[in-house]
């Protein structure tokens, strides 16, 4: 399992979301958990916004007391440690 792990956070290391703006041709949305433990989610809100800034269809919401996967952070924010 440590493996799996590893793997998926090289592929988020190397990621670029810019090359995904040259195939994106659709409106595009982006919900953030406010409390989410996985992302820094102001971080994220200002590369996206930098990334996507001469499209006028790139809406970003951040769901209040909400965690990473958009469930109650209160009852579900946890980090799996593998």
């Amino acid at each position: 399992m440590p493996e799996a792990r590893f793997e998926f956070v090289e592929r988020m290391v190397l990621a670029n979301a810019a090359e995904d703006d040259k195939t994106l041709h659709r409106p595009a949305r982006t919900m953030l958990g406010e409390q989410a433990l996985d992302v820094d989610i102001d971080e994220t809100k200002d590369s996206l916004t930098r990334i996507f800034r001469h499209r006028d269809d790139l809406q970003i919401n951040i769901i209040p007391k909400a965690s990473h996967g958009l469930l109650k952070a209160e009852t579900f924010n946890q980090q799996v440690p593998y």
